[in-house]
């Protein structure tokens, strides 16, 4: 069988030193493709370098809604100069996505304002390159989905994931209707009953919508949950053992359809 993590930020500091080993992990496990995802001008720059010397990795380039206030005059320019380059001349990084972009009232670390701004940005660069873009969410669907339904309404355009799926099946529809895809993470296999939506979620979601992800060093699914220093894209398979039993269906359909689905919208 063959994985896919869709999301794995394998450039962050406290992985980065392991990340050989962490590939060789992960293609043990049968994870032969994985995407890593930026959080700013720095990493995008650096997620590009790693993933033109790797052929089982691939770059999304973009300023996270947690670092956009933080973001200098020049990060986005840069960026999207960055992007422009890279597909004008090769794609030797490999960029199949852009993001992470969304929306954060977790954390509250930038002003909504700002946030949709840069929300905004990412959607016209992504356009500009019929490039999905990943979508980060955290407390703010009420904030996303209305600013998603009025992009696609001015622009006829829309194309990406909703990342780390954490809401509901109400919230779900309206991102299907959107045409997104639906990435599920670790928090679909924690016990806890306030995670019961994310699995009715799961379990409501269209086979040829879903990804899975690790979002690794985050988010380690059990049984590896306090057993292990950090995530890794090779845990990804607890991920997908978990929504195999919450649909009803084998690890290999869910492997399939998976694998299948990240191929056809990220082009990988």
């Amino acid at each position: 069988m063959i994985f896919c993590d869709t999301h794995a930020h394998l450039n962050d500091v406290s992985i980065i030193d392991s990340l050989d080993e962490l590939l060789l992990n992960a293609r043990a496990a049968g994870v032969q493709k994985i995407v890593i995802p930026a959080t700013d001008r720095k990493t995008s720059e650096q997620i590009i370098r790693l993933t033109a010397t790797r052929p089982d990795v691939f770059s999304a380039v973009g300023i996270h809604p947690n670092d956009s206030a933080k973001a200098a005059p020049d990060d986005w320019d840069a960026v999207v100069e960055l992007t422009r380059s890279e597909l004008a001349n090769g794609n030797a990084g490999k960029i199949v996505a852009v993001g992470e972009s969304g929306l954060d009232r977790y954390w509250d670390d930038a002003p909504m304002k700002v946030q949709l701004d840069y929300l905004n940005r990412h959607l016209d660069l992504a356009r500009e390159f019929d490039l999905p873009i990943i979508l980060h969410c955290r407390e703010a669907e009420d904030d996303l989905i209305p600013a998603l339904q009025a992009y696609r309404q001015k622009t006829g355009w829309l194309k990406g994931i909703l990342h780390s799926f954490s809401s509901d099946v109400h919230n779900l529809e309206l991102y299907l209707e959107l045409g997104l895809y639906v990435g599920f993470g670790g928090m679909i296999t924690y016990k806890q009953k306030k995670f019961d939506p994310v699995r009715d979620a799961a379990f409501a979601a269209p086979l040829d919508r879903i990804l899975i992800e690790t979002d690794c060093p985050y988010l380690t699914p059990s049984p590896m949950r306090g057993k292990v220093e950090f995530n890794q894209s090779a845990y990804v398979v607890h991920t997908a053992q978990k929504l195999a039993e919450i649909k009803k269906t084998t690890l290999e359909e869910i492997a399939n359809a998976t694998t299948e689905n990240a191929v056809r919208l990220l082009n990988i």
